[in-house]
């Protein structure tokens, strides 16, 4: 018998890697066919002037640093896409450091491998956009596996392969595959989030659980080389390792937790284990987080009009600024600090150290004034999220041959149905999991209003199109409950009852009274625990910003 399990598993195996490669394939020739098909005059691919310029000089042979744009008028022609291509022989010899800001870092500096990344294609291929459109369709093949990963925590093989496709060539994702600095962080975080979402859900223990957390500080750390929104996992990746360790001790010793601080040390140990590795390998983007990497500008921004229709919420009675343009923000938060330090004469400039503490005292003195309506935004950020409100792009967004249209309109289709039901589907799906572990439905429902709440810091595409898998997980895992349901409803139906036990044959612990009414309470203490968590911390806030708001926005 047990040789027969491991076999069965070891097939489900064989089949789940077949199918990972199978979108790996796809989502890689996929790319590789979106791009090329744009590509009439110049390739798509975006360069940003302010990243890019580094890794033309590690290309070039030249080193790790950022080159002066306006002494080297090829450089910066090529990264604003006026000429097609560089050859490194017309470079001068001599290519001065780009001007040092004082106490700041440069954007390039906190994108280091992904500069690496770009710099290793173009000596593969040569310096162009085209040589990167490789890289380009390589992370949407990644994407389409991890997004696969996700799908199969909870949805059978099948639809989740379909429904990693679907999500693979939607709209957003498809809109940002150019945009490498911020397309280039969607499979490491969708990654991490089924690294997690498996912790959570197979919970290893002892040496296995070590190698999880092993593997992913080492990979959260490579992430923070592409992109800044992966340094918002890091509380997460924490609490959920602390929960596992938790979990583990308690198993090991028992009722007689008192006497487990032995086995309590041996769990821990993928806790320390997690940071280091995180801190060695992002520790090059960690201390140049200054200046450019300003962490404080960009969650400024999400104060604005714009990013509150985002959300889909309106403003309150105040505004806090009405452009999240850099330079509108940058003056917002100059005056400001200014105006409330008094200090009329202080003078620094964008970038810069001054401006990190300008936007620190302007984002601290809003979330203590007005904490509810900051909380409000993460709660809408959920809705929208559970909504696929991305799929909605402007007509020829994704691409003006007739697939794509036909693409876009199913999006919509399964956008609008969302719009309208996502929200109950996905309180359906908590209520499902609760029944039969209230603890896995909270755990899930907290992990959940973290992962979709974060992006209200600032709800624009580029920082949400990856969580456009979440509506999809909903819907899928659903229908995956609905349909194993229903399958046990049917052999219920059909088994025949013994005569000698009528009542303990007949009714299987699924289908008992018993069974019924332990399900139910299970879901009520889910929902009470949930409506808690989400409600009475709204209705303090509340209570707390009326005080403080009255002096600000009062008579």
């Amino acid at each position: 018998m047990v040789i027969k399990f491991n076999e069965l598993r070891r097939s489900n195996r064989i089949r789940d890697f077949l199918l990972a490669l199978f979108l790996f394939v796809a989502g890689f020739m996929g790319g590789r066919f979106h791009l090329a098909s744009h590509n009439i005059d110049r390739s798509l691919i975006a360069l940003e002037t302010y990243i890019f310029g580094t890794g033309l000089m590690v290309a070039s042979g030249r080193g790790f640093y950022e080159p002066d744009m306006q002494a080297v008028p090829e450089l910066r022609a090529f990264l604003l896409g006026e000429i097609h291509s560089l050859d490194p022989e017309i470079l001068p010899a001599e290519i001065p450091h780009a001007k040092p800001v004082a106490n700041a870092s440069y954007a390039s500096e906190y994108h280091m491998y992904l500069n690496y990344a770009t710099a290793f294609f173009w000596r593969l291929f040569g310096i162009s956009r085209e040589s990167l459109e490789p890289l380009a369709a390589l992370m949407l093949g990644w994407t389409a596996v991890a997004a696969f990963g996700l799908m199969r925590l909870r949805i059978n093989r099948i639809l989740a392969c379909l429904l990693a496709l679907f999500f693979t060539f939607s709209p957003p994702v498809l809109v940002m595959l150019p945009h490498l600095r911020d397309f280039s962080k969607a499979p490491f975080l969708l990654t991490l989030i089924l690294i997690l979402g498996h912790l959570g859900l197979r919970r290893p223990t002892g040496i296995k659980l070590f190698f999880w957390a092993a593997g992913l500080g080492v990979l959260h750390g490579i992430a923070m080389g592409f992109r800044q929104d992966a340094l918002i996992f890091v509380p997460l990746s924490v609490v959920v390792l602390i929960i596992l360790v938790l979990l583990n001790w308690y198993k090991e010793t028992g009722a007689r937790i008192w006497r487990g601080a032995a086995p309590l040390l041996r769990c821990s140990i993928s806790v320390p284990t997690y940071l280091l590795l995180f801190m060695f390998t992002a520790w090059p983007m960690l201390v140049r987080m200054d200046g450019g990497a300003d962490p404080f500008h960009p969650l400024v921004q999400g104060y604005s009009i714009k990013h509150m229709q985002n959300l889909g919420i309106r403003p309150a009675v105040y505004y806090p600024h009405a452009s999240s343009q850099d330079n509108y923000t940058f003056n917002t938060y100059y005056h400001h600090y200014r105006r409330t330090n008094n200090l009329p004469n202080a003078h620094f400039t964008y970038d810069s150290a001054g401006a990190q503490e300008a936007g620190r005292q302007w984002l601290m003195e809003m979330s203590f004034r007005f904490p509810a309506d900051l909380l409000v935004r993460g709660y809408a950020s959920v809705l929208r999220t559970l909504r696929y409100a991305d799929a909605f792009l402007p007509s020829g967004s994704s691409g003006t041959h007739a697939a794509y249209h036909h693409l876009d309109a199913w999006h919509q289709a399964f956008a609008n149905h969302m719009h309208r039901f996502g929200l109950i589907y996905a309180v359906m799906v908590l209520l499902i999991i609760s029944s039969h572990n209230p603890f896995l439905g909270l755990c899930v429902f907290i992990f959940c209003m973290y992962l979709c709440g974060y992006a209200s810091l600032q709800s624009e595409m580029r920082h949400t199109f990856h969580l456009a898998f979440v509506p999809f997980w909903v819907a899928g895992t659903l229908l995956t409950f609905a349909l194993q349901g229903t399958v046990q409803l049917w052999r219920h139906a059909l088994q025949k009852p013994d005569r000698g036990r009528p009542n303990r044959e007949c009714t299987s612990e699924g289908g008992s009274p018993a069974s019924w009414q332990l399900a139910c309470r299970r879901m009520l203490v889910f929902s009470l625990a949930a409506s808690a968590l989400t409600l009475l911390p709204l209705w303090m806030l509340r209570i707390y910003q009326h005080h403080t708001a009255r002096a600000t926005v009062g008579p």
